[in-house]
């Protein structure tokens, strides 16, 4: 027996479990893109394992190693190949003004040319020595510096302002201060040309 009123009072139910259900159903709707956005933009948010901090202790290894322990692979490989582990693996100090790999892959095509054709060359291994200076400086230290000559005999020029410190003007420092056993490593955003300046 249908009592009366409640044959609204049940299609008043139904409606509302239609809502319900149909916000439920927009509801996930939303959310499935939304997650997979939010994890794509994580994954391309990571940064270049260079640009950031050394994932081991480094202070125990001398430079050669420290570079590529601190995720410098690339260019640990260009000092390796121009037969400078030796040299940079001395007493120093030195530092190094280390390239990350992102910025290995976004530099011009002559100078990978002469890098992988004959990384023994003399130019090769100036081109890697223009990294390095005879001296540990951190990031204060570099604060009150100006110009710098790399082991490649070729000046650095540094230019702070108050909102960052770069080389030659162009080079931008990702990371600071890393402690190899010989000297001090600084991560930076892009090779270094000598041209630059």
């Amino acid at each position: 027996m249908i009592l009366p009123g409640s044959t609204d009072n049940h299609l008043s139910k139904s409606v509302n479990n239609l809502q319900n259900a149909s916000l439920k159903a927009l509801f996930f709707a939303l959310l499935i893109p939304l997650t997979a956005t939010i994890a794509r933009a994580d994954q391309e948010s990571k940064p270049d394992p260079a640009e950031v901090a050394a994932p081991t202790d480094t202070s125990k290894m001398k430079m050669p190693e420290a570079l590529a322990a601190a995720g410098f692979t690339k260019f640990a490989a260009v000092v390796k190949a121009a037969e400078l582990s030796e040299t940079l693996g001395a007493d120093g100090p030195f530092t190094c003004f280390a390239p990350s790999d992102k910025a290995f892959d976004a530099m011009p095509d002559e100078t990978k040319k002469f890098l992988t054709d004959d990384p023994k060359s003399e130019m090769a291994q100036k081109w890697v020595k223009y990294h390095f200076i005879r001296s540990a400086a951190k990031r204060s230290d570099l604060m009150k510096m100006a110009v710098v000559l790399g082991l490649a005999e070729k000046p650095l020029q540094i230019w702070v302002t108050p909102e960052k410190i770069s080389l030659n003007r162009v080079c931008g420092f990702h990371s600071f201060d890393i402690v190899a056993l010989n000297g001090i490593i600084h991560g930076i955003d892009r090779v270094l040309d000598a041209s630059d300046q």
